[in-house]
């Protein structure tokens, strides 16, 4: 719980540091929103593409080693961020660094689970991954003080330094099924990453194949309110705290993982269809932001964002064991990353680049080539300006 807190807090809460930073640099730096989204993009980038590393790995040194070694690096490079003068600097340090740490900490995590739940896969996974909105929420609260007084830098060192405290839950990891600790010399080894990374018996399942190539896709929207909300709200509504939408998004995303976990566990409710349920839910949420012109309803929206992101975060190892069984779930979860890496790569900057766009469209003075030039989306969007 607590890795997934720290984990996770900093990707739902980075749209408050991205707001800032945006500010701090909007005067030095061209096209400012789309370069700065990039920082939180390729992070969850790394995150999700190296989560299928712990995987090959796990068996030479373990999933303790494994999360120490994520607490280490991923503090390190949330430190050196501090550090860094040059915006496009964040993607090594801030991007690629800490994502590595998060993904040697967030996949041992979950596949930890399965050794020590079965029956109560669901709710275990809920009281997990409840920690993610738990901390965003506190987060989200602590953040915008951080960085009134101190800046994004200093603020940057600080949540480095409560990284490395994932040192200490990570050597709880001790996995009931003995690890093959011997697996030392380096042609055992090259031979079972090939072994792993040419297995086919997941992509035999059609189930599987279907589910994780359809979610997969999710994560090109997932994220873009979690980046760009809290900007869009101080464009917006600029009398109203638009950091608050973070915090009433977590909380009700916090209560829903509480809540359908324990519902999850009840045979007679499909996990899949109260996945896709939610997702059809988050999408139309999401899309309703650009006709919101009330900070009342934007933040009513975002505690419905909440909720469904709670159903579809929390539903994603259970399905899996669901799906694939026990044996394989770990493999599971690593193609999972791998598919929906690009997706999530590319959301928040493509967002990005579209707000830049349409405000562009927007400062043209032929309205009727503005109109035809941005679509609807940019006629709501001028309208909201």
């Amino acid at each position: 719980m607590l890795m997934n807190g720290i984990i996770f807090s900093i990707i739902n809460t980075f749209g408050i540091i991205y707001a800032r930073m945006v500010k701090e640099n909007q005067q030095s730096v061209q096209n400012v929103a789309f370069k700065t989204s990039w920082v939180g993009s390729v992070n969850i980038g790394v995150l999700f593409s190296m989560s299928f590393a712990p995987i090959i790995i796990k068996d030479r040194i373990g999933l303790r080693s494994m999360a120490i070694f994520g607490a280490v690096f991923g503090s390190s490079g949330l430190i050196l961020s501090g550090f860094v003068i040059q915006l496009e600097y964040l993607y090594v340090t801030f991007g690629i660094m800490l994502g590595i740490g998060m993904a040697f900490l967030y996949n041992p995590s979950l596949i930890i689970l399965a050794d020590y739940f079965d029956r109560r896969i669901g709710l275990a996974n809920g009281l997990v991954t409840f920690g993610s909105a738990l901390f965003s929420v506190v987060m989200s609260l602590v953040l915008p003080i951080v960085l009134s007084h101190f800046g994004v830098k200093y603020t940057l060192i600080s949540i480095g330094v409560l990284f490395f405290t994932l040192i200490f839950p990570a050597l709880t990891f001790k996995p009931l099924q003995k690890e093959n600790a011997k697996a030392k010399s380096s042609p055992v080894c090259r031979k079972k990453i090939i072994k792993i990374l040419c297995k086919t018996t997941v992509w035999k399942n059609k189930t599987f194949v279907i589910w994780v190539l359809l979610l997969g896709l999710m994560g090109f929207g997932v994220f873009i309110p979690a980046v760009h909300m809290v900007k869009h709200s101080k464009d917006n509504f600029a009398d109203y705290n638009a950091d608050l939408l973070i915090t009433v998004m977590q909380i009700s995303s916090g209560a829903s993982r509480l809540i359908f976990g324990r519902i999850s566990d009840i045979k007679s409710f499909n996990r899949i269809y109260m996945q896709q349920i939610a997702l059809f839910v988050y999408g139309v949420g999401t899309s309703c932001i650009p006709f919101i012109n009330n900070f009342i309803l934007l933040a009513i929206v975002a505690g419905i964002l909440g909720v469904g992101d709670g159903i579809i975060v929390l539903l994603v190892g259970p399905i899996i064991f669901d799906i694939v069984g026990p044996t394989y779930a770990s493999e599971g979860i690593g193609w999972f990353f791998v598919i929906a890496t690009i997706p999530v790569l590319l959301g928040p900057p493509t967002a990005g680049i579209y707000i830049y766009f349409i405000i562009y469209m927007h400062s043209i003075q032929n309205k009727s080539f503005r109109i035809f030039i941005s679509g609807p989306i940019g006629r709501l969007y001028c309208c909201t300006r």
